[in-house]
This record gives C-alpha cells, structure tokens and sequence, in this order.
C-alpha cells in the first residue's frame, strides 16, 4: 500500500578535511531517511575530535606538545627530536638556555588546512632531572665553576640545527 519503509544500507566515504573543527557539520544532501511526502532528507555528520594522547590543539590552527628533556641537553644546548602528528621527525635546537616557564614556537608546524595555510606548534619543556649526583666535592665545584661561565658566545654547529625554535612570551593555556 505504500506506507511501509524498507530500511537499505548505503556506504557513504566521507572526507574529513584537514583543519576540520570540533561540531563541525558535513551535509550529505539527499542521503538521509526518506520523508512523509516522499522527499528525501539531508544526511548531517557532527564531527567529534578524539584528543590525542601528546598533542593537543589549542586552537583552530595551533597545537601544543609537552618535550622532555634531559638536565644535560638542556644544559649542552643539544638538538632535540619529536615525532610530529603527521608521523615525521622534527630536529630543532636553541640557540639559548630553554626556560621550563615558556612556550617556544615552531612556525608553521600546527595543523594543515586545504587552503595552505598551516597553524604553528608550540613546545612546552619537561626538565628529567637525574635521580642522584655525585656528591663528591671536586665534582660539585667543578660542576659549580662550569654553570657560572658565560654561555652567550656558545656557538650551535649549523649542521645540527633543522629548526631553531623561538622564545614566545604569550602564555599557552594548556
């Protein structure tokens, strides 16, 4: 008689975009349930964006990654390596001494949108602390002498650095 619904199954791809952002609509025009006057409706997607375990977006282009760093790297001024979301490694290094306090920024390292446009990555450091130190006093006054020399000078091997990470005084709510 007509006024029975058959329910099908239909296997929609769905391109989600990169850039993509949280209640975020997709409209599938005319693939949704089909209406009392035989019209058919649109099928609506709202994106959800599942947080990833180390980065986190901080806004729509942005994104923050938590580094640690051992004390010795940090006090060597040795080149650092992450994994990047897009599965990459990423080499960079400071040109002085990283602050725990502050974000430092890497341009162009956030999120890719479809437009070219490209959000930048900000690191926050994590200073691993050995868990002892020789308590000899030769070494803790050689160790003293050595932290109070003037590192301003200090010169990075330019073969080392991919990237040279720049302070950034704005505060990342994390």
């Amino acid at each position: 008689n007509g006024k029975k619904a058959v329910l099908t199954k239909k296997n929609i791809e769905i391109k989600i975009n990169p850039g993509v952002q949280e209640d975020e609509k997709i409209i599938f025009e005319n693939n949704g349930h089909y209406k009392s006057d035989k019209s058919i409706s649109d099928l609506v997607i709202i994106v959800k964006i599942k947080e990833h375990e180390k980065y986190k977006r901080i806004n729509k282009s942005d994104i923050m990654v938590y580094h640690n760093i051992s004390l010795i790297d940090l006090l060597t001024y040795s080149t650092q390596k992450i994994k990047h979301l897009n599965n990459k490694d990423i080499y960079f290094s400071s040109s002085s001494l990283i602050d725990p306090e502050k974000s430092y920024k890497l341009v162009n390292y956030g999120l890719q949108f479809n437009n070219g446009n490209t959000g930048d990555l900000y690191i926050k450091f994590k200073i691993d602390f050995p868990n002892n130190l020789n308590t000899n006093n030769n070494y803790k006054n050689t160790l003293k002498e050595i932290l109070n020399q003037d590192y301003s000078n200090y010169n990075i091997k330019e073969e080392n650095i991919k990237l040279l990470i720049e302070d950034f005084d704005e505060d990342i709510q994390d």
